[in-house]
């Protein structure tokens, strides 16, 4: 999917258009990278972009949740929040173990599990970041995930590290997992990030063009010196 995606001809789209490119290309990497650590088929559907406030995401029905944040390196910048479902979260872990149970009510998030889920995420946020990368033809990382449980009262702002009134992208998906369990989750892209990432964009682009410009102008230049050629031996 990225391949055929990053084979459009990046002038010819919009940033916004460019944006959603790049948010499937990382939702599909995520889902690739988590179902092969996990050895289970996670499947991500088509993500769903809004941009509001911060003040404005609603992820009640997530609750009881966990918040996954990290930042963007390299030469971007910005904070990631990924809103999961701690069922969900359990899933995962008892996938990672091999336990084919379902969720326990009575789960706790100790320092072990919160490990591990931290370990899961780290190797699933940098795939997708490295995929990113690829499509922007730059550098990017994330720093390690930082996990903080909700329990109906978190605060987003504080966790992404915005104010209330910043806007924010959120982005909302569907996810399968095992063609069992079905649920939702959503991802808060905070401003300085969508500006890094827009930057990119345009960086891209401009590179893009640039070199259709010089391959257009080479093609000329061997026509004329094809021409001339011609000439030359009549």
């Amino acid at each position: 999917m990225a391949k055929e995606q990053g084979s459009r001809n990046v002038s010819e789209v919009t940033d916004r258009q460019m944006m959603e490119e790049l948010i499937r290309i990382h939702a599909q990497a995520a889902g690739e990278s988590i179902s092969s650590i996990l050895r289970a088929n996670i499947e991500i559907g088509e993500p769903e972009l809004q941009e509001i406030t911060v003040r404005e995401v609603e992820y009640s029905i997530l609750e009881p949740a966990v918040f996954v944040k990290t930042c963007l390196t390299s030469q971007v910048a910005g904070s990631l929040v990924l809103i999961l479902r701690q069922r969900d979260m359990q899933v995962f872990l008892n996938e990672l173990m091999g336990v084919d149970d379902l969720p326990d009510p009575d789960f706790v998030f100790d320092d072990v599990a919160m490990s591990a889920a931290g370990e899961l995420m780290n190797q699933m946020s940098h795939a997708s970041a490295s995929s990113m990368a690829e499509y922007l033809g730059d550098t990017m990382d994330l720093s390690d995930c930082q996990l903080v449980l909700s329990d109906g009262s978190q605060d987003l702002a504080l966790v992404i590290g915005e104010p209330k009134d910043a806007k924010v992208m959120v982005v909302s998906y569907t996810m399968k997992i095992k063609d069992m369990v079905e649920s939702e989750f959503i991802e808060c892209i905070s401003s300085t990030a969508m500006d890094s990432l827009t930057e990119e964009m345009q960086a891209r682009r401009a590179a893009c063009e640039k070199a259709r410009q010089e391959e257009e102008e080479a093609q000329k230049r061997a026509l004329i010196m094809e021409q001339n050629s011609v000439i030359g031996q009549d």
